[in-house]
């Protein structure tokens, strides 16, 4: 009995040790997993890190270039409005003036004056503002939004221009980067041809640029409730079309955007 007795106590020392040496070894190899689990976990979190500073320096680039484009189309748009000796008229209907000037390193800008029976900072809101409720009463635009704001006087806007002439000339969309400011109590907003992430370039429609386009409000003399409005406008349709086509639509769209706007306008006055 005694030897039988010590017998088992060896094997139970044998099985105890057993057990030790595979816990042990288990218990190692929980600490490599866990181990290699938080190594994975850093590193993880590492390459988040790196995604969101790249993420991050790519916005701001973005961000610059916007902020680039839009004071270059508004310095561009304030020496073409100083060279006014040399504008020629292009085509007028009443009051409103349409003007034409070839300009180095864009080509032809067309400049629409008039004077509208609305305050500057009523009109700058109609016009500059609420841009996504033009298309409810100009029926030659789509769409049209601010796709982001960059800072107070940058956003990047979408527009998507309507079929004109029965298909003639197809739809157009842009994507322009816009300056916005009051100088001297006059609202000035200029913008040219930019990208961005969020509308690339699609087959739905032709991808034009606006070269430089914007406003000019200032209240007119001696009268308040009045505003002398000015408009540039040098676009590129891209696609197949005759200039001479494009030259004389720009014109003939430019007084008709005045006739449009002076009815929302009065229709926006009578709600008021």
């Amino acid at each position: 009995m005694r030897g039988r007795h010590c017998w088992l106590v060896q094997q139970e020392q044998t099985i105890l040790h057993l057990m030790k040496r595979h816990l042990v070894g288990f218990t190692h190899r929980m600490n490599r997993a866990n181990r290699t689990q938080r190594i994975m976990q850093v590193l993880m979190l590492q390459v988040v890190e790196i995604i969101i500073i790249i993420g991050s320096n790519l916005k701001k680039s973005f961000d610059s270039q916007y902020i680039e484009i839009g004071k270059k189309a508004l310095s561009t748009m304030l020496e073409i409005l100083k060279s006014k000796e040399k504008w020629h008229k292009e085509k007028e209907s009443g009051s409103d003036t349409v003007y034409g000037i070839k300009w180095h390193g864009i080509g032809k800008v067309f400049i629409l004056q008039a004077e509208l029976e609305l305050s500057a900072t009523y009109a700058y809101r109609l016009i500059i503002q609420e841009i996504n409720k033009t298309p409810f009463w100009n029926p030659t635009l789509l769409e049209n939004k601010v796709l982001q704001h960059v800072n107070e006087h940058v956003d990047v806007i979408y527009t998507v221009t309507a079929d004109v002439g029965g298909g003639t000339v197809s739809s157009r969309d842009f994507v322009t980067a816009r300056y916005v400011e009051k100088r001297n109590g006059v609202y000035l907003s200029a913008g040219s041809a930019a990208t961005h992430p969020d509308m690339p370039q699609s087959n739905k429609f032709v991808r034009g640029e606006n070269r430089v386009a914007g406003y000019m409000i200032k209240t007119a003399p001696n009268n308040p409730d009045k505003c002398l409005f000015t408009w540039v406008v040098n676009t590129n349709l891209k696609g197949w079309l005759p200039q001479t086509l494009v030259e004389t639509g720009i014109a003939t769209m430019m007084l008709d955007y005045m006739s449009y706007l002076r009815k929302y306008a009065l229709q926006s006055l009578d709600v008021v």
